[in-house]
């Protein structure tokens, strides 16, 4: 499907770019019948096969792009993860996660903790649940106290 996808990508963005260049020859050529449309359409094509181009491609998203999956993913972990927690749910490469997630404590919405395993541990302190439910991923749980079931 990418090989597909990287095709007609290319076949846009020749397209477009033949299309602008006859455009830019029919202004300087001091014709001027269809220049407008066909200076947008070739416009439009090649932004749209380089697109096409860079999806089937592999690039990478933009750090904030994963914001949204990160907090869901912190969410439903009461507030806390760990990079590969959020690797495996959003099924990203562990740098550019990791780059997002550095990005978001740069700009405050979480804090970086550092376990005693010199594992980062990533606080949304606006998603952790205030009623007892959070999970500490720096300590471990404190064992049961059977005096408490009665």
């Amino acid at each position: 499907m990418k090989v597909v996808q990287s095709l007609v990508g290319w076949l846009c963005l020749v397209y477009g770019a033949l299309a602008t260049a006859r455009a830019v020859q029919v202004v300087l050529g001091g014709e001027g019948d269809g220049v407008l449309f066909m200076a947008v359409l070739g416009g439009g094509m090649t932004v749209a096969g380089v697109g096409l181009i860079r999806a089937s491609s592999g690039a990478k998203a933009l750090p904030g792009a994963l914001e949204p999956a990160i907090l869901r993913v912190a969410r439903n972990a009461g507030g806390r993860v760990v990079v590969l927690e959020v690797v495996a749910a959003v099924d990203a490469p562990v740098d550019q996660v990791d780059r997002a997630l550095q990005a978001m404590r740069d700009r405050g919405l979480c804090e970086e903790l550092v376990g005693e395993s010199g594992v980062s541990v990533y606080r949304f302190p606006g998603l952790e649940d205030l009623q007892g439910g959070k999970r500490d991923l720096l300590e471990p749980a404190p064992p049961a106290d059977p005096g408490q079931g009665s």
